[in-house]
Formats: structure tokens, C-alpha cells, sequence
């Protein structure tokens, strides 16, 4: 074992990448960083597989590129698995990069790989050249820790056993060894932002300093343990401003009013909702400027609602209204929750303050009842008024937050709103003393 090989085994056992009996996809491309990966592996683990996507982007080259890596699975005595996508189309269609497309591409599919064939990993090629290149890019557009700190040597089912090892010393290797890999011809162009930063920025930073790539190594595992740092201190503070219910989060002001690194840590919170530091800066201020319940700030996905005594986050998609019948005694399931009725006789019933059960005069109901979420123009008679009330503005009056007011539901008789479920009944609907039975109806959330 030569002294690149047990750096690789030490790297391995430090981070803890994989265990012995784990199964491993190794993501090939052809290139002398996966032709390298390919070598060790076959020196140092019994159960792994080779997966290749040809993503058709270099004509010829890209199925030379597939038929290669083909062979190198052949000569190793390995399982091969590839795939072909129109990456520009795909591309266009998303109206994303180029080089974004293959990677969402080759992401997704090995994700579905380790599902479908059951790997515990899969391991990619990328080295400590590649960190320094997004780090870079990552500084240049602008990023927090997560960014700087570059990518990590194991995140889920990724993993990166070659994340310490030079450009230089990857090709002294292969050299040594004999290996063979395909070039990528347009890695020496620098219309692609990554090899801009590699052919000219790195280069000039090298003048400063000619150990650079020695001594940012020690930078990357300094941030990456920051960055812990602070991951842990959000943490910290999950039980005291954090709640969780369905896909809702809700964080209390009190904690974003009373941390002196308010926005850093409400952007730790935020970012897997889309939210950016600019983002968690603007939401902070307006807390501290007492901003009026209501306020929104939106991201890609996600809605945040400034509330009187917390933060709402919600799903942007809107709701797809939907309707139930409701049959008299029965019991009616719907994407919220579930109503059930029953028929007693006046006499007998008292009446409950639960909001969330209604009282209604069977004999004014016409069966079935509709259940569905209310709707702009909705109006009703609220009980104990003489006039019709628009529900919108009933549910202002409520104050009603507008987070909540999409999970609003209504029940109806004919065309008429009997019950703005778990708020009030129509004054048209209440029992009277004529009312012989009654009709219980109870609301349960899911």
C-alpha cells in the first residue's frame, strides 16, 4: 500500500465514510478523478458497483465516455448501471444551466438507485481542487458558512473519500498505476464559471500564496467545525422557539427579539424553506419594528407570516378547495378532518360551548350537507344577527390569521352556510323552541 492509498484508507476511517459490508455506487465519468476512485476501491472494498449518465452533450464523445466506463466495469468485475438524458432540453425546459440540469439529473437518479437497488452510498469523485473552486464561487456570489465551508465529505447518502487528495497527486496516482481516463475537452474552456475560477483565479491567488492548496485545507476543516459550532447552537434554541405541526413552522418572537445573533439564527431555521440571510435580516427588522400581524415574506416555496406573538411558516401552493357530502347520522372523512352528526331529541340535549360543535334545527337541514372550504363572495347570517355578514369579513372580525383563514370550512344546506365550522353557526339554523330534535354535528381535526 503506497502512501496515497493509506492517506485514502486514514481519510476513510476518520470520517467514517463507509463500513466494510456497505454497499457503494460509485458515480463514474470517465475522468481521472473517477478512474482513480474506481482503482482504490477495487484495492480496498469487495462491494461496489459502477453508475455512468451520458448526459449527450459532447456528441461522439459522450457515448465513447459511456462505452469507456463500461469497460472499466468490465475489467474490475463490477455491476454497471447507466443512463442517457437530454440534458439541453431538460435544461431549456427548466430554464435552468446546463451544468445545473446534469447535475439535478445525475443527483436524482442515484438517488433512486440506492432505493431501487438497495446501496448504502454513493461515492463521488470530487477532490480538494473542486472544494477550492466552490468556495470561491460561493464567495463570489455571496454565501454563509455552509457555503465557504464547501462540500462535505459525507452528507446523507453522498459521500466524498477523495475530498483530501489534490488534482496533482489524483494524476501522480493514476500515472503510477498505469491507469487510462478519457478527457474532457471542454474543461480547458473557460465559458463555464468553475473552470474560469480554475484556469485564472486560482492560478493568481498561487502568486500570493504558492501553498494554497495546502494550507486551504486546514481553512475547510476549520470552517467545516465552525459551522458545527453553529448548527448546534440553532439546535440549542429548537425547544425554547420552534413548533412544528404538519408541514407548518411556527417560531415565537420572543426568541428572535431576545438573541443577540438574531438573524444568523433565524436563517439557520429558515434556510431549508428557501429563505436567504437577506431574507432573515428583513424578518428580524421587522419584528423589532413591531411590524402589524399579517406581513408576508415570501420565498420559492414557502410563505412566512408575521403573527401577533410568533412567525408562520406555510407551503405557497394553494389549497385545492374540495367538496363532501355529509349524510344525516353519518360520519364524513375529509383532508382536515372528519364530522360526525347524530339526530336527539330536544328535549333531551343541552347545549355544549365547544366551538367545535354545532347545534343545528334538524327539521330547517336538507340532506346531504356540503363540506368545503369557504370561498370569496361566501356570506351568512351569523347567529344573534339580523343581517347577512360577508365570511370574509366575519373572519377579519375574528381575527382570523391569514395563514389560517385557507383552512377555513363551511357546511351547507342547499346553497345556504349552515355552520363556518369551529366558529359560528347561521342565526337562520339555531334552535328554537319549536325545534322538536336536534342536530348534532362535531369537528375533528386531523
Amino acid at each position: 500500500m503506497n502512501s496515497f492509498q493509506q492517506k485514502f484508507h486514514k481519510y476513510n476511517n476518520e470520517q467514517q465514510l463507509f463500513e466494510p459490508d456497505d454497499r457503494i455506487l460509485l458515480s463514474v465519468s470517465g475522468g481521472v478523478d473517477s478512474s482513480v476512485l474506481c482503482h482504490l476501491f477495487a484495492q480496498e472494498h469487495r462491494n461496489w458497483a459502477i453508475a455512468h449518465v451520458n448526459f449527450q452533450l459532447r456528441e461522439e464523445d459522450s457515448d465513447q465516455d459511456e462505452y469507456f466506463v463500461q469497460r472499466l466495469a468490465d475489467k474490475y468485475k463490477v455491476p454497471f448501471v447507466s443512463r442517457t438524458f437530454a440534458t439541453q432540453a431538460f435544461a431549456e425546459e427548466q430554464q435552468i444551466s446546463t451544468q445545473m440540469a446534469a447535475r439535478q439529473l445525475r443527483r436524482e437518479w442515484s438517488e433512486q438507485l440506492t432505493t431501487d437497488e438497495k446501496f448504502d452510498y454513493v461515492a463521488l469523485a470530487h477532490h480538494h481542487n473542486d472544494q477550492l473552486e466552490t468556495m470561491l464561487l460561493n464567495l463570489a456570489k455571496g454565501s454563509g458558512i455552509a457555503g465557504l465551508r464547501g462540500m462535505l465529505p459525507k452528507a446523507g447518502i453522498w459521500i466524498r473519500p477523495l475530498l483530501w487528495a489534490t488534482k496533482e497527486e489524483i494524476i501522480n496516482y493514476a500515472c503510477d498505476h498505469q491507469l487510462t481516463w478519457r478527457e474532457d475537452r471542454s474543461n480547458a474552456e473557460d465559458k463555464y464559471q468553475r473552470n474560469w475560477v480554475r484556469h485564472q483565479i486560482i492560478p493568481a491567488l498561487q502568486k500570493i500564496n504558492p501553498a494554497l492548496l495546502s494550507t486551504t485545507q486546514s481553512t475547510f476543516q476549520r470552517l467545516q467545525q465552525v459551522e458545527a459550532i453553529f448548527q448546534t447552537e440553532v439546535k440549542r434554541f429548537d425547544n425554547q422557539g420552534l413548533t412544528k405541526k404538519n408541514d407548518e413552522l411556527f417560531i415565537q418572537k420572543e426568541v428572535i427579539l431576545n438573541h443577540p445573533q438574531a438573524e444568523s439564527l433565524l436563517a439557520g431555521w429558515l434556510s431549508s424553506y428557501g429563505f436567504s440571510w437577506h431574507d432573515a435580516q428583513q424578518i428580524v427588522s421587522a419584528v423589532r419594528d413591531k411590524a402589524q400581524p399579517g406581513k408576508q415574506f415570501l420565498s420559492n416555496g414557502y410563505c412566512l407570516w408575521i403573527d401577533r406573538e410568533q412567525l408562520i411558516v406555510t407551503s405557497r401552493e394553494a389549497p385545492p378547495n374540495f367538496l363532501e357530502w355529509h349524510e344525516a347520522g353519518k360520519s364524513t372523512e375529509t383532508s382536515l378532518g372528519q364530522l360526525r352528526g347524530k339526530v336527539i331529541e330536544r328535549e333531551h340535549y343541552k347545549i355544549t360551548s365547544d366551538e367545535n360543535t354545532a347545534a343545528l334545527a334538524f327539521n330547517q337541514l336538507q340532506f346531504p350537507l356540503q363540506v368545503r372550504r369557504w370561498e370569496a363572495g361566501d356570506s351568512f347570517q351569523p347567529l344573534g344577527m339580523k343581517h347577512r355578514k360577508k365570511l370574509s369579513d366575519f373572519l377579519v372580525d375574528c381575527k382570523v390569521p391569514r395563514y389560517d383563514k385557507e383552512q377555513v370550512l363551511v357546511l351547507l344546506s342547499g346553497n345556504e352556510i349552515v355552520w363556518i365550522i369551529g366558529y359560528r353557526i347561521d342565526h337562520r339554523f339555531r334552535l328554537m323552541e319549536r325545534t322538536e330534535q336536534v342536530y348534532e354535528i362535531t369537528w375533528q381535526a386531523h
